[in-house]
């Protein structure tokens, strides 16, 4: 168990860019040490190693975010949905360059891109 929290711990302090650290990324990183520990017939309990890594991370002031907060993934009906709803009533984008003095219509800019 020593051996998992102090790899684990490691890990963290030279390659995590973000404090607190992701959930998700704990929670993996965590899992891989369970994972290296089984392949030598030693069984962690993820909660005691997850306390422990954490109290460690502690010390020198990283945190962990809680479970379940973090970037969510879109949900099948949230990246079918349409941008807007009523995509016809939007007001056409108009850029206004100073230095011409003549506003431009978004499209005809993106068309000829």
């Amino acid at each position: 168990m020593n051996t998992a929290v102090k790899g684990a711990t490691k890990w963290f302090l030279e390659k995590a860019k973000t404090n607190p650290i992701p959930y998700a990324l704990f929670k993996a990183i965590l899992n891989k040490q369970i994972e290296w520990a089984r392949k030598r017939n030693v069984i962690i309990n993820f909660d005691e190693l997850a306390d422990a890594v954490r109290n460690e991370l502690l010390k020198v002031e990283i945190h962990i975010m809680p479970a379940g907060t973090g970037r969510k993934e879109p949900t099948p009906e949230q990246e079918s949905a349409p941008l807007f709803e009523n995509a016809e009533n939007i007001a056409p984008l108009i850029i206004n360059f100073s230095s011409v003095g003549e506003a431009v219509s978004a499209t005809v800019i993106f068309d000829w891109l």
